[in-house]
C-alpha cells in the first residue's frame, strides 16, 4: 500500500497540473518505499536533489499558469513554493552518512505540505482557472 494515495480531491481537472502533481505524489511514495533500503540512503541527496529539480518544474509550470490568468494572489503563492523548496534544499543540505531516518521525517513533512498546499492553496488558482476557460470568447 503507498504512503501516500493519489485520490479525486487532488484533481483540478487542468490535466498538466494534475499529471504532475501526480508525478510528485509517486516521488514522494518512492522516497517513503525505499527508506529502509541501504542502497538507497547511500543516494538519498541525489535523490532529494531530483525532487527539487521537479519541484522547480513543477512550480515554474503552476506560477506561470497563474500569471496567464491574473491570479490575484500569485506572490503569495510564490512565497510558498519559495519556502517548501528551502525546507527540502535545508533536508538535503544537512544529510551526512550518519544521519539517522532524516527522509522519514522529510517524508512525513512532505505529505503534510502537500495535502494542504493542493488541497487548499492550489484549488483556489485552480477555481479561477476553470472558471476563466469555460468563459465564452
Amino acid at each position: 500500500m503507498p504512503f501516500m494515495e493519489w485520490t479525486k480531491e487532488f484533481e483540478f481537472g487542468i490535466p498538466l497540473i494534475d499529471r504532475q502533481h501526480q508525478h510528485w505524489l509517486e516521488m514522494l511514495n518512492t522516497f517513503y518505499d525505499q527508506i529502509d533500503d541501504v542502497a538507497y540512503r547511500k543516494n538519498v541527496q541525489e535523490l532529494i536533489q531530483e525532487a527539487i529539480d521537479y519541484t522547480h518544474y513543477h512550480f515554474e509550470t503552476e506560477e506561470k499558469l497563474m500569471r496567464d490568468i491574473g491570479y490575484p494572489a500569485i506572490d503569495e503563492q510564490k512565497a510558498q513554493h519559495a519556502e517548501i523548496t528551502r525546507r527540502i534544499e535545508r533536508f538535503r543540505d544537512s544529510i551526512t552518512d550518519d544521519t539517522p531516518v532524516v527522509s522519514m521525517f522529510l517524508t512525513e513533512e512532505m505529505k503534510a505540505w502537500f495535502s494542504h498546499h493542493i488541497l487548499e492553496e492550489d484549488k483556489k488558482y485552480a477555481k479561477l482557472y476553470l472558471e476563466r476557460a469555460q468563459r465564452p470568447v
